[in-house]
C-alpha cells in the first residue's frame, strides 16, 4: 500500500506500508481513483495547523470497492464507486448512540486527526462510504463534502424563500453555498476580497457580489435588505473577514451560522449580539447530508465545473503542494489520479 505520509511540516513522504487487511463486516477496501487537496490539507502541510505527526494526509476522495467480505449484509460490493465521508464518529458518546452523529463530541477528521486517504488503498467502516451514480465524474463526486457541509448550513439557518443570506467568503465552500441558498430561494450576498472569484459567481447567477475591499461595501448591503440587513449570515471560519463584519450585517433578531472545520479565535462585540438579539450556530463538519448532496450533483443543482483546478499524478503530490498557493487551494479545487 503507497500512502503519503507527513514526516514534519513540508516534508511528505512516500512509504509502502502494509495493507490494512478487511477483517470484518464493518471494513471496506476501496482503491482510490481521484483525490482533492484541501486548503486545510496545504495548511497541515505547512505546519500552520498543529496535529500529532507522522500522519498520512488527505481527507478528500473517490475510488472503487476492492474488497468486502461476503457476509456484509450486502452494503457494499467489489466494483462500487463510492465517496469517502471525512468526518468519523466515534460511536460511543451519547449523541452517536442516540443517532445523532453529527453532533459527536469526539469526532475525528481524516487527514487531521485519523490517518487521511493519500493512498492508492485505504481501508475504513462502511458508514463512511456512499455509492455514486455510474454516470457521475469523479472530478465531481469529490466535492460531496462541501455540498452536504453546505446543506448542513442550510439546515441551521432554517432558511425561508427571500431571506438575505451574507456569506463571508467566495471560497469553494462559499461557491457552493451560494448556489444552494439561491436554489432554496434564498437571496445570496457573497463577500470577498477575490474579484475574480466575485466574478465567477456572478455568472452562476448568484444575486450578489461585493467586493470587501471597496469602500462602502455594508451600506450596499444595506441598500440590498431595504435598511433592514441580512435575516442570515454565514461566516465561514476561514474568511479573512472580521466576526465584527458579520455581527454588523445582521439584522435585528437575525442568524449567524459559523462554519467550517477549523478552530477559529475572534474577537466580537457581545453587547452588540445582546443588544440586537442575534441567534449564533454552529456547523462545524459534513456529516448527514452525504446522499442529498449526491443528489444534489447528480441532478446538477450544484455546478462545480468554475472550482475545477489541475489535476496531476500521484506521484507529483509532494512538488505540487510546496508549489501551491494559498489562494489556489482556497478558491479551486487541485485534484490527482492514482495511477
Amino acid at each position: 500500500m503507497k500512502t503519503y505520509i507527513l514526516q514534519k511540516p513540508k516534508k511528505l513522504v512516500l512509504e509502502n506500508l502494509p495493507s490494512v487487511p478487511v477483517r470484518t463486516k464493518d471494513d471496506v477496501k476501496v482503491k482510490i481513483e481521484l483525490a482533492a487537496v484541501t486548503n486545510t490539507d496545504l495548511s497541515i502541510f505547512g505546519g500552520k495547523y498543529k496535529t500529532a505527526l507522522p500522519l498520512a494526509l488527505g481527507r478528500q476522495a473517490v475510488g472503487v470497492v476492492s474488497e468486502a467480505l461476503p457476509d456484509n449484509d450486502e452494503r457494499f460490493q467489489k466494483g462500487d464507486r463510492v465517496v469517502i465521508e471525512s468526518f468519523v464518529p466515534c460511536g460511543k458518546c451519547y449523541f452517536c448512540k442516540t443517532g445523532e452523529e453529527q453532533k459527536c463530541v469526539n469526532m475525528r477528521v481524516l487527514g487531521y486527526t485519523a490517518p487521511g486517504i493519500f493512498s492508492d488503498f485505504v481501508t475504513v467502516p462502511h458508514n463512511l462510504l456512499h455509492r455514486i451514480p455510474d454516470q457521475m465524474h469523479y472530478g465531481t463526486a469529490v466535492f460531496t463534502e462541501y455540498v452536504s457541509m453546505a446543506l448542513n448550513v442550510i439546515d441551521a439557518l432554517r432558511l425561508s424563500p427571500g431571506d438575505h443570506v451574507a456569506i463571508t467568503s467566495a471560497n469553494k465552500l462559499g461557491y457552493i453555498l451560494a448556489q444552494l441558498v439561491t436554489y432554496y430561494q434564498g437571496i445570496a450576498i457573497v463577500l470577498d476580497e477575490n474579484q475574480e472569484q466575485l466574478s465567477k459567481m456572478a455568472e452562476e447567477n448568484i444575486n450578489y457580489t461585493l467586493n470587501v475591499k471597496k469602500a462602502g461595501w455594508k451600506d450596499n448591503v444595506s441598500g440590498i435588505t431595504g435598511g433592514r440587513m441580512c435575516e442570515k449570515v454565514v461566516y465561514i471560519v476561514e474568511s479573512q473577514e472580521s466576526f465584527n463584519d458579520a455581527i454588523d450585517i445582521c439584522a435585528k433578531n437575525g442568524t449567524i451560522c459559523l462554519c467550517g472545520f477549523m478552530r477559529t479565535s475572534e474577537k466580537c462585540d457581545l453587547g452588540k449580539i445582546h443588544d440586537r438579539q442575534l441567534n449564533i450556530v454552529s456547523v462545524k463538519n459534513s456529516n448527514g447530508n452525504f446522499p442529498a448532496a449526491i443528489n444534489m450533483l447528480a441532478t446538477k443543482k450544484v455546478n462545480t465545473a468554475r472550482l475545477q483546478g489541475e489535476t496531476f499524478r500521484f506521484a507529483e503530490l509532494p512538488e505540487k503542494m510546496l508549489a501551491m498557493t494559498e489562494a489556489e487551494a482556497k478558491y479551486s479545487c487541485t485534484q490527482f489520479r492514482i495511477d
